[in-house]
């Protein structure tokens, strides 16, 4: 999959012409896609150590000895969103 701006897609037809109208309007129908479901999620689980390591790339997140990486809201290996459960 590949993100483009629709809307100068758009302007690269000639919207006097009747193909390019309904092209255009072809394109107006699609979904739209939020760029955050495309970001990768996980969870925070203890991995055989006992030590906190994301579901996503399975990094450990005590990267300096400290517990601070464990409450981030993403991954410092792979970037993941984590997410939270209460």
């Amino acid at each position: 999959m590949r993100l483009i701006d629709a809307d100068d897609f758009k302007l690269k037809f000639n919207q006097k012409d009747f193909k390019g109208f309904i092209f255009a309007r072809i394109i107006d129908m699609q979904p739209t896609i939020d760029p955050e479901s495309l970001r990768p999620h996980g969870r925070w689980i203890k991995n055989e150590n006992g030590d906190p390591a994301c579901t996503n790339c399975k990094g450990e997140a005590l990267l300096d000895g400290s517990e601070a990486d464990v409450y981030s809201e993403f991954c410092p290996h792979c970037g993941a969103k984590i997410e939270w459960e209460d």
